[in-house]
């Protein structure tokens, strides 16, 4: 009986510490929105937090914790996407989304960030082969 309530407990003991790790992983969501006027905004960062001139957007950066509003092409050469902001929360994505997408004076055509995956395999060949010897005939 004792071995079977020792098991138990580590059962238990287990699936807390799995349970905890999971919750201790932050969401972070992205969204990409275009500002008409950005300087209209007034963004500043004051003591850690995001803060700007628009009391609702006030109000929504404190409720979905957002962190950051940056430019997402900074470099870019046409007008129109220098305009595009990421908003980076620590909330989920579609939250994020929604709550943009109410907030229609200030920002227009909201859509999530995806994760970028490469299309593409690293053309690395001393991973694949040690030692091939008509590699090092190339100059």
């Amino acid at each position: 009986m004792k071995a079977v309530s020792n098991t138990i407990s580590k059962l238990v003991k287990s699936l807390a510490v799995v349970l905890i790790a999971m919750s201790a992983q932050a969401q972070t969501g992205k969204v990409w929105v275009t500002v008409a006027e950005p300087s209209a905004l007034g963004l500043k960062v004051e003591s850690g937090k995001l803060t700007t001139q628009v009391s609702a957007l006030n109000n929504m950066f404190n409720t979905l914790n957002v962190v950051t509003m940056e430019q997402a092409f900074p470099a870019s050469k046409r007008g129109s996407l220098t305009n595009v902001y990421e908003i980076t929360c620590g909330c989920d994505a579609n939250v994020l989304l929604q709550e943009v997408a109410k907030q229609s004076t200030y920002f227009s055509k909201p859509e999530i960030v995806e994760a970028f995956d490469a299309l593409f395999t690293p053309n690395d060949f001393n991973t694949s082969v040690a030692n091939d010897y008509a590699l090092n005939l190339i100059n």
